[in-house]
């Protein structure tokens, strides 16, 4: 369980390091690559995040497009994943699969998977306080969930740690 104060003073850190992003415009939100194969995925992605910005994304949206984070061009994930992390710490009890899909999403995939580039390609667009950001969110996403560190056999939270450890050095 995290306190009151953990959880205001990582938002409040979230907000310093991500908020000056730019809005990433409507035709960056989905890439053209991804529409096809994931039609109504990108259909539902952009219904929720046209034109809007990371800040004013409900919970509910979230939600409702929690399977959705790999549909996101690089530059989206990047815009969008502050408001994934803070619905995540803040309303851990709330968000469902929000959690395990949020860390899934941070955890790189093995060599050779298909997705790996676009993977790569999307921890490359954040800054260094971005990644010690995203560092922090892991280790309180495991105080939350310590049973992630126990039962997970394929052990994401430790190989996200590891891979976000090595980008910020």
């Amino acid at each position: 369980m995290l306190s009151l104060e953990e959880i205001n003073n990582f938002i409040q850190q979230v907000n310093i390091v991500f908020g000056a992003l730019p809005y990433v415009g409507d035709d960056y939100i989905v890439s053209s690559d991804t529409i096809p194969s994931n039609s109504d995925e990108a259909i539902e992605v952009l219904k929720y995040f046209k034109g809007k910005r990371w800040q004013d994304i409900s919970l509910d949206a979230l939600i409702a497009n929690r399977d959705n984070l790999p549909v996101f061009t690089p530059r989206a994930y990047q815009y969008y994943l502050p408001a994934y992390m803070i619905a995540v710490i803040s309303q851990f009890e709330n968000v469902d699969v929000l959690s395990s899909n949020t860390l899934y999403s941070l955890t790189p995939p093995k060599q050779g998977y298909s997705w790996e580039n676009k993977y790569l390609d999307a921890a490359r667009k954040f800054t260094p306080n971005q990644k010690i950001i995203i560092l922090k969110f892991l280790e309180l996403y495991s105080r939350l969930s310590p049973d992630a560190l126990i039962y997970d056999p394929n052990q994401h939270i430790q190989k996200a740690i590891e891979f976000w450890e090595k980008s910020v050095t």
